[in-house]
């Protein structure tokens, strides 16, 4: 009982891995999926980094219609074509249709897929076993799929193509033949479950057999493109219809300055053109596709803000979410004309001008020593219990929880006490 236990588990952690709202799609087959290597590229072979097929052009085309797709398999090729491109692909040079349904059970088991786009047979003609059928290879192929769909409870669309043929013609009957006899076999296994969908590649690509080939066996550019179109015509019958994108979540500020925040999010979607952020009603920034960071500057300090983005595609944009925070105070700008008014024997009036709009107060000084802190806006403080006939110098900064700006400063001194004239006067007289 524990074992089924167990089974069951890995059955249910291997399907809730594979979710995805992308569609898994498999393109599986020889140098027409991976691409050739050129043999006459600079004297060397072409690297993989450079190779694509048909692959990068089926891809654009998902990618501009917003068909939400995932290419699998265990080969990368293609991480150097611009525009850049999905490389994975199980697309094997030189090998047949026997090759694949040898490993075509590891390939799904690593790597599972919801659809394969199966074009293999082209390097059959060399690999006829004894009793003169080179088509167990393909029966190869889909009893492993559906062992693998068993094994795992996990479904396999397999798009079929008919091999396209070659540019020299003594090629043509063995091309002919293969697909007829491919085309039987597909059909008797659609009759008992096997969920297939054949497309023509060989007439219904329009290939021009002459200018679109490179070599006798590999398309040119152009080629690859209207192959490409086959597949994906193909596809849109069974990906799910574009949407527009979901909404990203987590969208919080990561730093945040006296004048700048730089922002993050969770890209939750696939099929998003970017994403538009913005500045109240204001839009601060459109972004790439797949970038999940901005840095909005020329903010005010100590300001509230509020920002929203969404991410959009042709379809229509998705639900905003939403961010609130305040920028980071600045230390506040120093007072300036700080002067001394109805100065007298005892008093005087500090006044000085407001040139912050930041401020938690002012804090005056007389020479080194603190004697008052006043609010935010205040202007003036009035000085008491002077002596007469003295020199004093006063220093007046404001402050925040930033820190303390420079300090204005003023010195003057009290008048004389003309107290003792009427005694004086009095002597004098008297």
């Amino acid at each position: 009982m524990k074992k089924i236990f167990f089974i069951l588990f890995l059955i249910l952690i291997f399907n809730i891995n594979f979710l995805s709202a992308a569609t898994r799609v498999m393109p599986l087959g020889d140098s027409i999926t991976y691409d050739d290597s050129y043999a006459d590229y600079d004297g060397h072979s072409r690297p993989a980094s450079i190779r694509h097929a048909y692959r990068n052009y089926l891809y654009y085309k998902l990618r501009d219609a917003k068909y939400a797709v995932d290419f699998v398999g265990s080969r990368i090729a293609g991480t150097a074509v611009v525009p850049h491109f999905d490389p994975e692909n199980e697309g094997y040079p030189g090998e047949t249709s026997d090759f694949i349904g040898n490993h075509i059970y590891g390939f799904l088991a690593r790597n599972p897929a919801d659809i394969i786009l199966l074009h293999i047979g082209t390097n059959d003609r060399w690999a006829i076993d004894s009793s003169g059928n080179y088509m167990s290879g393909i029966e190869k192929i889909f009893n492993e799929v559906d062992r693998f769909e068993r094994n795992y409870h996990y479904h396999v669309k397999i798009i079929l193509a008919l091999i396209i043929g070659r540019k020299d013609h003594d090629f043509s009957s063995f091309t002919n033949t293969f697909n007829h006899n491919l085309h039987n076999i597909a059909n008797i296994r659609i009759a008992h479950g096997d969920d297939i969908f054949i497309v023509d590649m060989q007439h219904g690509a329009d290939l021009n057999y002459h200018t679109d080939f490179r070599d006798p066996a590999h398309p040119t550019d152009s080629g690859y493109n209207k192959m490409a179109n086959v597949w994906y015509n193909a596809l849109k019958r069974f990906l799910p219809t574009p949407t527009k994108p979901t909404a990203p979540t987590h969208f919080i500020v990561s730093s945040i300055d006296t004048h700048a925040a730089v922002f993050h999010w969770d890209d939750n979607s696939n099929n998003e053109s970017g994403f538009k952020i913005y500045r109240g009603s204001t839009l601060v920034g459109v972004i790439n596709e797949g970038t999940t960071v901005f840095m909005d500057s020329n903010l005010h300090h100590n300001t509230k803000y509020t920002y929203k983005i969404i991410a959009y595609n042709s379809i229509g944009d998705s639900n905003p979410t939403y961010l609130t925070f305040r920028t980071k105070n600045e230390i506040p700008k120093p007072p300036s004309n700080l002067t001394i008014s109805h100065i007298k024997s005892h008093s005087a009036l500090l006044r000085w001008k407001d040139n912050s709009d930041n401020e938690n107060g002012f804090k005056i000084y007389q020479g080194s020593t603190y004697i008052a802190t006043v609010g935010p806006n205040v202007k003036s403080y009035p000085i008491k219990n002077l002596s007469v006939r003295r020199t004093y110098t006063y220093h007046v900064v404001s402050y925040n929880e930033k820190g303390r700006s420079t300090t204005a400063h003023a010195t003057f001194s009290t008048l004389d006490d003309y107290a003792w004239l009427p005694a004086v006067y009095h002597i004098v007289l008297y």
